[in-house]
């Protein structure tokens, strides 16, 4: 499973959680009164919208310690996108039973706790779903814009020709954290995803050498755009100054030549031809 973007767990997110989820819901509540929840609690508008601002506080406090506990132990866990939703789920189911403790306090204890949970907590789910999925549509779209401006950013670079030292080192973490690997940018080949592994190619003693480090794509490609190494396929990342050609045939379809004897064929797909052929051309030019 992929590891979470920071984007979901940045200042900008917590700030969305924890003021508009709660904005949204009292204004939901409110405004349309899911599941006759007005006739349900027996009250008049007037001591709802109370109540309403009561649940709603809940609501905050709750939100606000699950969004700090989340980002303090983001690194701990190793978030990743199910773990998150789990973790966005136990925060509704969470909200839920509070919210059930108050509502049974208010009505007299007349009937059961475990009676009324399941209602309280199919409204909360009902309410909470939509500004919660829009949240994560946003923090989801924030995070493919920032890719792509950083792969603008390293086309212009080429471009321009500042790029960094082919000499710099790149070091590599594994899902951990922990330094597995160092070499310079110059020797990087290309990488290739396996699994749960990623494969490691590059030059060692003029031969090529592979390493294969237990960490995700998405975080292999984020240290690599830092050191111009661009996406070219779903599995495939390539150094674009070890390219000699690019072609196209019937069989392998659109594929990067490296300048490396011994070195197979680069896969490029249609999602990422665009900006590979624009950074090699540039680069050649």
């Amino acid at each position: 499973m992929s590891k979470l973007p920071e984007t979901y767990t940045d200042n900008n997110s917590m700030a969305c959680y924890i003021l508009l989820v709660p904005i949204y819901s009292f204004f939901f509540l409110i405004g349309y009164k899911p599941f006759n929840i007005v006739g349900q609690l027996n009250v008049e508008m007037g001591r709802f919208a109370f109540y309403a601002s009561m649940l709603i506080s809940i609501l905050l406090v709750v939100v606000t310690i699950s969004r700090f506990a989340m980002r303090l132990l983001r690194e701990r866990l190793n978030l990743t996108y199910l773990s998150f939703y789990i973790w966005e789920f136990f925060e509704i189911f969470i909200s839920s039973m509070f919210f059930t403790l108050f509502i049974w306090l208010i009505t007299g204890r007349h009937t059961p706790y475990v009676s009324i949970l399941p209602n309280v907590s199919l409204v909360a789910f009902f309410v909470l779903i939509f500004p919660y999925t829009i949240l994560a549509i946003l923090s989801e779209l924030t995070y493919k814009n920032n890719i792509i401006e950083e792969l603008k950013s390293n086309i212009n670079r080429y471009s321009n020709g500042i790029i960094g030292a082919d000499k710099s080192p790149i070091h590599f973490l594994d899902e951990n954290k922990v330094m597995k690997l160092v070499v310079t940018a110059e020797s990087l080949l290309y990488i290739v995803a396996s699994d749960n592994y990623v494969d490691i190619h590059y030059l060692s003693n003029g031969k090529i050498t592979k390493y294969s480090l237990r960490n995700s794509m998405r975080s292999i490609e984020e240290l690599c755009m830092q050191n111009n190494l661009l996406r070219c396929h779903r599995s495939y990342i390539v150094n674009l100054k070890k390219i000699k050609i690019i072609q196209k045939d019937r069989e392998e379809g659109l594929f990067a030549e490296l300048d490396i004897s011994g070195a197979p064929h680069i896969p490029v797909s249609k999602k990422y031809a665009d900006q590979i052929l624009t950074a090699f051309s540039k680069l050649n030019d």
